[in-house]
């Protein structure tokens, strides 16, 4: 399954500042983000600098460091 892995935040405040590193759910993409589910579950932005697209099992945890198969 895809997921996204959150490799920085150049921006302090953006939601996922604080899951640097950690798998976050990936909800599709357009030009310029990636979108998201916070863990809220509320839709929202992740800048494409910031992020990269990865294949995870099924039983990755979100917000969490990528568990090694």
């Amino acid at each position: 399954m895809k997921a996204l892995k959150i490799n920085q935040s150049k921006d302090p405040n953006m939601w996922y500042a604080m899951f640097i590193g950690m798998i976050v759910p990936y909800e599709g993409s357009d030009d310029e983000v990636f979108w998201s589910r916070e863990v809220l579950g509320y839709l929202n932005i992740v800048k494409r600098e910031d992020a990269e697209v990865v294949e995870v099992s099924l039983t990755q945890p979100f917000y969490k460091a990528q568990i090694l198969d």
